[in-house]
């Protein structure tokens, strides 16, 4: 969607029920914009540039986060 931002996709989707690790990433974000995208859910909240490790690493987490999520459903 046009105009859409990480933070907005992140809210469409916490309230449709879905439970979809995200990682966000910007290149103009501050502490605040941070703690309101852990706040919605975000696994991670990447500050632009980041490096490939950091970026790995957020992967893994929310993999985990999802495998996890799966295992209480069933």
């Amino acid at each position: 969607m046009p105009g859409m931002t990480g933070l907005d996709l992140l809210e469409t989707i916490r309230v449709r029920g879905r439970d979809l690790p995200m990682i966000l990433s910007s290149g103009d974000g501050d502490a605040a914009t941070s703690a309101q995208a852990r706040a919605g859910g975000a696994v991670r909240f990447l500050l632009k540039p980041f490096d490939s490790d950091e970026l790995l690493a957020a992967v893994h987490e929310a993999i985990e986060r999802d495998r996890a999520s799966l295992a209480r459903e069933i």
